[in-house]
């Protein structure tokens, strides 16, 4: 006998109805009846107790329905909370007017797919499962492909000016190494990477000032 069986896990329904109904109606020690039916004793005295709880003969305990209920309930707490964490952590993803941009979500699904179920992800993300596993077929289009590649470029030299550089500077740089691409694309990457310009601290580049801007120190 397996350890599961041992358990009583493995036994049909109808089998525990007609041990409870030998145990609950003979006169013979649960001892008795559970050698006969080569089950522990711990069963059949669980299964009696259970059977007693729903005919509402004991009320010490919660019945099959009120489990069932629970069951159902810890099942929707722990989807709700699923569907929470999975939207916390897509806030970063860039959207399209009130939509998530597809390709991003697929990205998003794809890095995460064996933490949470990738049609609860496509759900609560707004995109079919059926399109992820489409996307995934057809790998990343050249345009993504170079996407990929500029915003590693991008991240560098956002790195090299000590987080000073924004949109502007980094097109630039990009332009003098021969990069071709427009500064509304580089905005749009570096949003997708959360790279703002004058977020560092350290020595080096600095953004420069705007024409008549004054400080404080200056004076």
């Amino acid at each position: 006998m397996s350890r599961r069986q041992a358990r009583g896990k493995a036994y049909p329904h109808e089998f525990r109805e007609n041990v409870v109904q030998i145990a609950q109606t003979g006169n013979r020690r649960l001892a008795a009846v559970a050698a006969e039916f080569e089950v522990s004793t711990d069963s059949v005295r669980r299964w009696v107790k259970q059977a007693e709880l729903d005919e509402g003969v004991r009320k010490d305990g919660t019945t099959s329905d009120e489990r069932k209920e629970l069951r159902r309930l810890r099942r929707v707490l722990r989807r709700v909370r699923m569907e929470r964490d999975i939207l916390a952590e897509s806030s970063s993803l860039v959207r399209s007017g009130d939509r998530f941009d597809p390709v991003s979500v697929f990205k998003f699904v794809r890095a995460r797919r064996r933490r949470w179920p990738v049609g609860c992800m496509c759900r609560v993300l707004g995109v079919s499962t059926s399109g992820y596993y489409a996307w995934l077929k057809r790998g990343p289009s050249r345009r993504a492909q170079a996407n990929e590649a500029f915003s590693k470029r991008i991240a560098e030299i956002h790195e090299a000016s000590h987080g000073q550089y924004g949109a502007r500077r980094v097109h630039a740089e990009l332009l003098a190494s021969g990069d071709k691409l427009s500064r509304q694309r580089v905005a749009r990457l570096m949003r997708t990477l959360g790279l703002k310009g004058g977020q560092g601290g350290g020595k080096g580049t600095r953004p420069a000032r705007s024409r008549g801007a004054q400080l404080s120190g200056d004076r």
